[in-house]
């Protein structure tokens, strides 16, 4: 018989029996691949893929403009490890990164976008190769922080470019290799504009 201390968690999915030692912050709810599991500005969500097939969607809803960041972390090193996305309600993606070997173990892979409006997003979490189940647990935070972006990219801006004043500084990301941004600037006057 084995014995179960009072800090393992017993989570049931599809019949099945996972423990996980040693957890701190929210837990995972299944089913999280269709429907998204609704979390808070803040919150961490420890979770795991079942299969190198599963899908984990998690949504969060602002009330203004502002700075989406979203903190991904995972406990056990992976060839073909985790990929988390940042969604709008449309599914357009805004944002990714690549969990991998052990690149997010010591050290939380953070992403930060632009809102330009009030709404509901969400951040998916794969598998990055359909064929390979990453192992051990992953944390997940989504943090909001409301007011007028300033200095970042503002998604969406692949169509309607995203306008910029002269000195303005921004930070920007590509989501996939198919993705474009844009930037706009006007002048009054001719001159020299310069970009780096």
């Amino acid at each position: 018989m084995r014995c179960i201390s009072f800090s393992t968690l017993i989570i049931l999915l599809s019949g099945m029996m996972l423990t996980s030692w040693s957890i701190s912050g929210t837990v995972e709810l299944e089913p999280n691949d269709e429907v998204a599991q609704s979390i808070t500005s803040g919150e961490s969500i420890v979770g795991g893929l079942s299969a190198g097939s599963d899908k984990d969607y998690y949504s969060i809803t602002t009330d203004s403009p502002g700075i989406l960041t979203v903190s991904f972390q995972n406990d056990t090193r992976n060839t073909y490890g985790f990929q988390f996305f940042i969604l709008d309600a449309d599914g357009n993606t805004f944002a990714s990164e690549i969990c991998d070997y052990s690149d997010c173990i010591d050290s939380a892979k953070t992403v930060s976008i632009g809102l330009a409006a009030a709404g509901t997003y969400f951040v998916y979490v794969r598998a990055e190769s359909s064929y390979h189940k990453p192992s051990g647990t992953y944390t997940v935070t989504a943090t909001f922080a409301a007011g007028t972006p300033s200095g970042v990219e503002l998604e969406p801006n692949d169509e309607v470019a995203q306008t910029i004043t002269s000195g303005e500084s921004i930070v920007g990301g590509l989501s996939a290799g198919s993705d474009k941004d844009y930037y706009s600037i006007t002048t009054d006057s001719p001159g020299i504009l310069t970009v780096s």
